[in-house]
């Protein structure tokens, strides 16, 4: 349990250190002693969510998203009632957006905001939208970019948010 914890701690030290390729090794080696574990014993399932969490982030930052993707929806399966699941969605929606996959970006990020408990920062929420807002404007659904941008200068309003508010409403 403990070579895990290093291990992981490790790969995120690496990953500071912008250090991709020997994070990855990190999160793999963190993921194949994790797995040795629960064979050992079956009731230690409490550390398979964290290693994969971390070999998914990994695969992220080496630029590898489908299996990101992949292994962020093995996590998101696995253990559907975790209060991280919106987390999750945002990472995956982050990928699908730099992928410029935008509706399943818009999905995801959506899903997220389904996950978020009342007592979240709202500054969550209006991030989440902000990015909603983003994908529908990058396709083309002005009018629903609208929406999302004004939900955001109604909580927590900014700059940016602004001017994308005012192209849309120019653009419409």
């Amino acid at each position: 349990e403990n070579e895990v914890g290093a291990l992981i701690e490790e790969c995120a030290l690496l990953r500071q250190e912008k250090k991709w390729k020997e994070a990855l090794e990190k999160a793999k080696e963190a993921v194949t002693t994790e797995q040795k574990l629960r064979k050992r014993d079956k009731s230690r399932e409490e550390l398979m969510f964290p290693t994969l969490f971390n070999l998914a982030s990994a695969y992220e930052a080496n630029s590898m998203h489908d299996r990101a993707l992949k292994t962020y929806s093995i996590c998101l399966t696995k253990q559907r009632d975790n209060p991280l699941a919106g987390r999750r969605r945002i990472s995956m929606g982050n990928i699908y957006y730099a992928q410029r996959d935008y509706p399943s970006a818009i999905k995801c990020y959506e899903m997220a905001l389904d996950h978020l408990s009342s007592k979240d920062d709202q500054s969550i929420r209006s991030k989440l939208r902000l990015n909603i807002g983003n994908a529908f404007f990058r396709s083309g659904r002005l009018r629903e970019a609208v929406k999302n941008y004004q939900d955001v200068m109604d909580s927590i309003p900014d700059n940016q948010t602004a001017f994308n508010l005012f192209l849309c409403h120019y653009a419409l």
